[in-house]
């Protein structure tokens, strides 16, 4: 039987998209912020790209394990 996805998919996803585009809007009004040096010589933009990465890929192991907890009730 195919079981319905809980409503936490939609949230993160919904996490996951409003950080996303609000990176995209921020580069597209404020590109001279992201210039700037935030770890030594490393830029902002950089530093805000590898956490929006690692994010999603925390996200994603959050959707997958609650979802497997789920399964197994």
């Amino acid at each position: 039987m195919v079981q319905p996805v809980p409503r936490i998919g939609l949230i993160l996803t919904l996490l996951v998209l409003s950080a996303f585009f609000g990176f995209i809007i921020f580069a597209s009004f404020a590109p001279a912020v992201l210039a700037q040096p935030a770890i030594g010589a490393v830029p902002l933009s950089f530093v805000l790209t590898a956490a929006l990465i690692l994010g999603a890929i925390l996200v994603t192991g959050l959707y997958v394990w609650t979802v497997n907890a789920g399964e197994t009730r």
